[in-house]
């Protein structure tokens, strides 16, 4: 991307000035960056997360932004409920965010297309898949597979396990349905805790 069309983007974006008041304009400069201080940073991850061994945290990725700046309102909120087989009902939310490039959004194609899904019932769906998942990791790790070690480790815990089957069975019904377009990415967060028993 050159000078010239991050130049016309961010003039396509730019609000209407409707006032000529050079302390209006500066109160609110101020009050915007005030605001992005103190905002709470939403966790980023690399779309090819996905595939990566175990995850050490809970967090669902998506995708990464190439913005630096956080945004704390998602463009997308995929709300995720599902019982465990010990009947532990779990609420969460996977939220979802327009890729952007200079602080500016310029992929909304990943977002426009899972928000026309039908989200009914994803999180039973997500935790069914994880389930399979979680037996495939174990048995593997037990055969010595090093491609599911953690840090070197070649048997995670069984937390470690389940939060990997849940993380990858949520990027092949979520992410995983996005058809792909060279270029394009977008960010996500969760809050599920990935917990399947």
């Amino acid at each position: 991307m050159d000078d010239s069309t991050l130049d016309t983007m961010l003039r396509r974006t730019a609000p209407a000035v409707t006032h000529d008041d050079s302390a209006v304009e500066a109160t609110v400069l101020a009050m915007t960056g005030d605001a992005e201080r103190r905002a709470r940073p939403i966790r980023r991850r690399r779309r090819a997360l996905w595939v990566a061994a175990i995850p050490v945290v809970p967090v669902m990725a998506l995708g990464l932004t190439a913005g630096i700046q956080d945004r704390l309102a998602p463009d997308l909120i995929i709300p995720v409920s599902y019982t465990t087989d010990t009947g532990v009902t779990e609420n969460c939310e996977i939220d979802v965010f327009n890729g952007e490039e200079y602080w500016v959004e310029v992929s909304f194609t990943a977002v426009d297309y899972l928000s026309k899904q039908n989200w009914d019932g994803i999180g039973q769906r997500i935790y069914t898949l994880a389930l399979t998942k979680e037996a495939a990791i174990t048995q593997q790790a037990a055969a010595g597979d090093i491609s599911v070690s953690v840090d070197g480790v070649n048997m995670p815990t069984p937390a470690q396990i389940q939060q990997q089957a849940w993380n990858l069975a949520a990027g092949d019904l979520t992410d995983g349905i996005v058809p792909a377009e060279p270029g394009d990415h977008w960010g996500g967060d969760s809050d599920c805790s990935g917990q399947l028993h």
